[in-house]
């Protein structure tokens, strides 16, 4: 799974350079888990995933809206429509970022696993 949300935060534009990259992509598998888990994201996921970094929570929430700064600035906001299937007139909140690329993973996912392979 790990590796498809990277894929999926590569087409964002999201720099893999950033500190946060890894939480981000944690706090993603964390609602791809869970989607319940985004009703309080919060203690859910920013303590959830803090914790496995050893930092704060207020430090991860910090370096998800940088991370998104950053994707929002190099051209990921239209790819994040098309994943929206709405236009935004300013960047998500994390929340919404979160909710968004969960639920695109967790779709995407469905669908590989229930989709046959063509028979040769």
């Amino acid at each position: 799974m790990k590796e498809a949300i990277n894929q999926v935060l590569w087409e964002l534009r999201i720099p893999n350079k950033y500190t946060g990259f890894r939480q981000l992509t944690r706090a993603i598998e964390l609602a791809v888990e869970d989607e319940d888990r985004l009703l309080n994201i919060n203690r859910e996921i920013y303590e959830a995933v803090a914790f496995e970094y050893n930092i704060t929570a207020k430090s991860v929430e910090k370096n998800l809206r940088t991370l998104l700064d950053a994707a929002w600035k190099r051209g990921g906001r239209e790819r994040f429509e098309a994943m929206a299937g709405y236009p935004y007139e300013k960047r998500p909140t994390v929340g919404e970022f979160l909710d968004t690329v969960s639920t695109y993973c967790r779709k995407n996912r469905q669908i590989s696993v229930k989709t046959p392979l063509p028979e040769e």
